[in-house]
């Protein structure tokens, strides 16, 4: 993921208040998808993430594999405060935008799409040199 973030750093007491906005940019190379359960089914549940765009259900080597479109954009906030010291702590968050579900072959139409949305939160804590 690459952010391109719009920081604001105004003065407050004896620091300075963070806060920002943007966009981000990611694209996916590894990855493993981990249930616990799904609905109101307890189950435990471990798959290797495969990025693709599509994917064929009919095809044995294709299953037991999360598929996963691999390019996403996104939006993003931060807000955070930097002590007089240019100690700091910043929780960020990024939302994705692009359905990343891998599409289904066209031709199993019994299968339903289902949409995956990329969410990420975070906390820094941190020295600014």
């Amino acid at each position: 993921e690459m952010p391109i973030n719009f920081i604001l750093k105004p003065k407050v007491g004896s620091g300075n208040l963070i806060a920002g906005f943007g966009a981000a940019i990611a694209y996916g190379i590894k990855g493993k998808s981990k249930y616990d359960r799904i609905g109101s089914t307890q189950y435990d549940r471990e798959n290797k993430v495969i990025f693709k765009n599509s994917w064929d259900p009919s095809d044995p080597d294709q299953q037991g594999n999360e598929y996963i479109r691999p390019f996403d954009l996104g939006i993003g906030l931060l807000f955070g405060f930097q002590f007089k010291n240019n100690m700091y702590f910043q929780f960020n968050g990024q939302y994705g935008l692009l359905n990343t579900s891998a599409k289904i072959d066209e031709s199993e139409t019994y299968l339903e799409q289902g949409v995956i949305k990329n969410i990420n939160v975070g906390l820094s804590v941190g020295y600014r040199f």
